[in-house]
């Protein structure tokens, strides 16, 4: 009997992992008791055995990695193959496309996962991730080998749509959220009136929303408040005018204006009306009749 080449296991497991063949059936078993082949088989692979097939999947699944990087892991043993590898997934910042490589990740965890990240929120665990989705301890256990909690002091860059901003939006654009009825909407104005909201809690309570509809607008609105309006002169009020009207803005003297002439005394031989008496007076000018009287004594 011809003694098989070494290389005839893998290069079979290489045409099942393509799907060339099919994998062999399992041994059939008569009146309940198996063969002796069967019994062999049954009793699963010596140590050595296991790990020359788990490096044999191992390098497989890298055959696979190579020529398809966006290949859907199958199962947790898939899952510990591509981290032995060097792959990982960044939860606080992974793609949809990342988790949807991760087995058991349906596309209802993948939405509320990246509005979580869009809203700013980070997982520092697997406790965190098991309570947010609600997983499975199992299917948790499976994914850990390739989780990574980073922390990230900066928030991730905007993609997707643009959150709506609850405190500034119209009607129209309002109408864009999941489950906002209309009576919901005026409700939603009629509170955005009395003052604007703090976040998504705030507005969950001011509105009554249901927790359900509060998780689908998780990273779908933002609560920026409204802008500021221009700013007004800072200078002091100018009087009232006592006619009623409004006082008249105060404006820069004429140049041509005099300062009034400063108080002082008044010079010798003034007279009241500000001209200098005759030079040498010796008082003040007499009436014409006591003129005449004068010349004629003289």
């Amino acid at each position: 009997m011809a003694r098989r080449h070494w290389l005839d296991p893998m290069a079979r497991r290489l045409l099942i992992a393509s799907g060339q063949i099919k994998p062999p059936a399992a041994p059939a078993s008569r009146g309940g008791i198996s063969s002796g082949v069967g019994a062999a088989a049954s009793a699963g692979p010596s140590p050595a055995e296991a790990l020359h097939n788990d490096a044999v999947d191992r390098d497989l699944l890298a055959l696979r990695l190579t020529q398809n990087p966006a290949l859907s892991l199958r199962d947790a043993t898939e899952v510990r193959h591509a981290a032995a590898l060097g792959w990982s997934l960044d939860v606080n910042r992974a793609t949809a496309a990342d988790w949807r490589r991760l087995p058991g990740c349906s596309s209802e965890q993948v939405d509320l996962l990246l509005r979580l990240q869009k809203g700013g929120v980070q997982l520092s665990g697997p406790e965190d991730l098991r309570a947010v989705l609600q997983l499975d301890a199992a299917l948790l256990a499976s994914w850990l080998p390739l989780l990574l909690f980073r922390w990230y002091g900066e928030p991730p860059a905007p993609t997707g749509p643009v959150p709506v901003p609850v405190n500034q939006a119209s009607a129209r654009d309002l109408a864009s959220l999941p489950e906002l009825t209309e009576e919901r909407c005026a409700r939603l104005l009629r509170e955005r009136a009395r003052g604007p909201f703090r976040d998504l809690a705030d507005l969950r309570d001011r509105l009554g929303l249901p927790p359900a509809v509060a998780e689908q607008w998780i990273g779908r609105v933002s609560f920026e408040l409204g802008r500021p309006g221009p700013d007004l002169p800072l200078g002091a009020p100018a009087a009232a005018d006592p006619g009623g009207g409004p006082a008249a803005p105060p404006g820069p003297a004429a140049p041509w204006a005099a300062e009034p002439p400063a108080p002082g005394p008044a010079a010798p031989g003034a007279t009241a009306s500000g001209r200098s008496g005759a030079k040498g007076g010796a008082g003040p000018s007499l009436p014409p009749g006591r003129r005449d009287a004068g010349r004629h004594l003289r």
